[in-house]
């Protein structure tokens, strides 16, 4: 009688139920940490457009111009969030005589979608709140952590 080597029907299909088992609990994971990656690109991007908004107002002493308060455009800033992938944030722009204040919104349709906005304004303040539905107010002791 001679012995056939190999793997029985069974014992394949036991070892497809574990990758499935595998894929389900690490494609949510994977999801979770996209977010979280987007979301921290965009964080970086408006610390960016911060600093621009910051030099404008050294070197021009105030954010008003001819007709009325600058913009995004003004200080050659996007509205869109982050610059080199497609677009997850539409970035808008409150501005006082010498204060700003740079809301990020997740776009609708996108991975980011529900995750919160972004706030930061001229005091460095800034916070993030994935429950809220509209933007967070940002004081000395919110954070981007959801803290």
């Amino acid at each position: 009688m001679v012995k056939q080597a190999g793997f029985s029907l069974v014992e394949l299909m036991i070892a497809v139920v574990i990758v499935a088992i595998l894929t389900m609990i690490a494609i949510p994971s994977y999801e979770r940490y996209k977010v979280k990656v987007n979301r921290v690109a965009a964080q970086s991007d408006l610390v960016e457009m911060g600093t621009k908004l910051q030099q404008y107002l050294v070197t021009r002493r105030s954010f008003i111009k001819d007709n009325g308060f600058i913009g995004l455009n003004d200080v050659n800033l996007t509205n869109q969030l982050p610059r080199n992938e497609p677009s997850l944030y539409t970035v808008s722009l409150n501005v006082t005589a010498n204060s700003w204040e740079l809301i990020a919104a997740p776009n609708i349709d996108t991975r980011q979608e529900g995750d919160g906005f972004l706030v930061l304004n001229s005091k460095g303040y800034r916070c993030w709140n994935k429950q809220l539905t509209t933007a967070c107010q940002p004081s000395a002791t919110t954070n981007w952590d959801g803290r």
